[in-house]
């Protein structure tokens, strides 16, 4: 028997396969428990570069992100069909979403809305548009309401899709009368709409013509609403009927900036100047003319202060125009007994039979 020779060479392990002689290491204790997960190191992580261990799977849509896009989600809230019912509650939710998110995102559905009501001919889908249109003012985010008046309110060189005044549908003439009706009221709840949201805490140092500007756009809006077309036989079609409540209710907050700035008025009396006392007495009779018969108990108490603002304004312009009709008086007497200058010096009997 030989004896053992210990080769200073490393020893290799030979594995017999069916196949083939494959020589390798012998394996690492780590080679026992299973392949070798491979860990992304930080350089990946800082480059942002992205390890999926499975198959790719969409993010789902966060809370505040909308779950369409802005022309599926007008398309759905002015539908054709129903013609005579308003926009769902769920669309119009999907419209509201798109404040919650970017600046970019409610512009594009304004857009989308304004080319909506521009392009349509039909007066439901014009007057759903336009019901859209208002409940977005109404209960809309800051952004998605400022990005609907920048889109809808009339500027130089541009037509503001609002203008409606030439809209008219022969398969519904009474309805088409609502759509120009509701697009032009919609012109001035634009207008007026940051006056009715910001009330007294500006109007105490406001100078006194803004304050009449302000309280004139006012009473064009009250004066607007009672314009309001015949319903005929509109009266059970509910998307007319949900326009009557929205038209409501918008007048109640614009009669509330009335009588805000009525009362800041009448602390201001005695400052006005003649023209605007005279203003101040138009504006109060063709607000006192938008008075309905069957006006409640809380708005008797705006109607009673626009009485005694008329009223008092009056006084001070019927004072004042006497008072200038006394200083004309005077001035002209003062030049008619006026002597000539040099009478005396030349004592001529021209002067006194002349």
């Amino acid at each position: 028997m030989t004896p053992l020779t210990i080769l200073s060479s490393p020893l290799k392990f030979t594995y017999k396969t069916s196949f083939s002689l494959i020589s390798s290491p012998p394996p690492s204790p780590l080679d026992l428990h299973g392949p070798k997960i491979q860990r992304p190191s930080r350089n990946s992580k800082r480059q942002g570069v992205h390890h999926h261990h499975g198959p790719h799977r969409p993010r789902p849509p966060t809370q505040n992100s909308p779950a369409v896009s802005p022309d599926v989600a007008v398309l759905r809230a002015t539908s054709r069909a129903p013609s005579s019912l308003p926009p769902d509650p769920r669309h119009v939710a999907s419209l509201l979403s798109f404040g919650s998110s970017s600046r970019l995102s409610a512009s594009s559905l304004v857009n989308s809305l304004a080319s909506r009501l521009s392009s349509s001919r039909d007066p439901a889908v014009a007057l759903k548009s336009l019901c859209s249109l208002h409940l977005i003012l109404l209960g809309g985010s800051f952004i998605l309401v400022d990005a609907a008046r920048s889109s809808f309110r009339p500027s130089s060189g541009r037509r503001s899709p609002l203008n409606l005044s030439s809209f008219r549908s022969a398969s519904s003439l009474p309805l088409s009368s609502w759509v120009r009706y509701y697009a032009r009221l919609l012109e001035h709840f634009l207008q007026v709409k940051p006056l009715v949201d910001d009330q007294s805490d500006k109007l105490t140092s406001m100078p006194n013509r803004d304050l009449l500007t302000e309280l004139e756009l006012l009473v064009a809006a009250v004066e607007e609403v009672g314009r309001m077309p015949p319903l005929l036989t509109l009266e059970r079609n509910m998307l007319v009927m949900e326009v009557v409540s929205l038209v409501e209710k918008e007048r109640m907050g614009v009669l509330h900036g009335i009588a805000v700035r009525v009362r800041e008025v009448k602390e201001r009396l005695g400052e006005l100047g003649f023209g605007e006392s005279v203003e101040l007495v138009c504006l109060a009779r063709r607000a006192e003319d938008c008075r309905r018969p069957e006006e409640g108990k809380v708005e008797d108490s705006l109607w009673s202060e626009l009485r005694e603002l008329r009223e008092r304004a009056g006084g001070a312009v019927v004072e004042e125009k006497g008072r200038v009709r006394k200083e004309k008086a005077s001035e002209s007497a003062r030049f008619l007994t006026a002597r000539p200058e040099g009478a005396d010096r030349f004592r001529s009997t021209r002067w006194i039979n002349g």
